[in-house]
This record gives structure tokens, sequence and C-alpha cells, in this order.
């Protein structure tokens, strides 16, 4: 029985052993995310920092994030450098660019309402065209309707100084 004790005692430590090993490279794995979760939290406060400095001590904290962005890789120096433009746009810059994307807004409506035009226009010419058609298709008919009855007219004007067979003229 002591034999079989000893032997879970070591199967024990060794299953602790081996968490602690996972434990540690899980651990490691996670240190290059961690690091990234601290450098953004860092840039962030030093942007804050630097923005919130009367303009003497703005310069010398500038230089320090200029240092620092030298230290980083290129992807971790283009996303603070894109961070700190973003957080220092001037005033003018803002309006700027609200004014171009009120532009843009007002460049597409009035594409839109030309778009909506064009088709009202089009149904308005189409609508033009089949009155222009039926109006012509009237005067022919009406034109038709005159020659026929000036044809019944002469007919009947040739009928009179001819007299019908079976008939007679009339004497006097």
């Amino acid at each position: 029985m002591f034999l079989c004790h000893n032997e879970t005692i070591k199967t024990k430590e060794i299953t602790m052993k081996i968490a602690t090993i996972v434990t540690a490279a899980l651990l490691l794995g996670m240190m290059p995310l961690m690091a990234e979760d601290v450098a953004t939290t860092d840039v962030d406060a030093q942007i804050e920092e630097i923005q919130q400095a009367p303009a003497q001590e703005r310069y010398r904290l500038m230089n320090q994030f200029k240092k620092q962005l030298g230290e980083m890789n290129a992807e971790d120096r283009a996303a603070a450098i894109a961070k700190l433009q973003d957080r220092t746009m001037t005033q003018d810059q803002l309006r700027d660019q609200t004014q171009d994307q009120t532009q843009d807004r007002t460049r597409d409506q009035i594409r839109d309402q030309d778009r909506l035009q064009d088709g009202t226009g089009d149904q308005i010419r189409t609508q033009e065209q089949q009155m222009q058609q039926l109006h012509q298709m009237d005067q022919l008919q009406q034109q038709q309707q005159m020659n026929q009855m000036q044809q019944q007219q002469q007919m009947q004007g040739s009928m009179g100084q001819q007299p019908a067979q079976g008939t007679q003229a009339p004497t006097r």
C-alpha cells in the first residue's frame, strides 16, 4: 500500500509540474497582447498629457513621444501617429472636414434630385409624345371623316345630275 501511495504522490507532482508549465506558456503567449494594451494606454495617456500641457512643457513631452516612436515597431508607430493626428486636429481642420462632409452630402442630394428629375422628365416626355400621337390620330380620323363626307356629297351630286336607272327625268 505504501508503494501505491508514493506513485500517487509522484503522479500528482508530475501533473502539477505540467500545469505550471502550461500556465507559464499561456502567460508568456499573452505577454505581447498585454504589452500592446499597455502601450496603447500609454500612448493615449501621453497624447492627453501633451494636449493638456503648457507650450514649453508640450515641447518637451512631444520630444519624449518622438523618442518613444523611434523605439516602436512600424505597425505600433503608425497607429500611435494616427492617434496623435486624430486627437490634435485643429479647429480649422475640424471645420474644413465638416464643410467637406457637408459639401459631399449636398452634392449627393443634388445628384439624387437630378436623377429623380431626369426620370420624371422622361415620364413627362413620354406622356407628351403619347398626347401628340393621340392628337395626330384624332386629326387623321377627322380628315378621313371629311373625305368620306365629300365623297358621299360628290356621289349624291352626281346622282342628282344623272337619273337613276328605272326612274324618269322630271318633265315640264
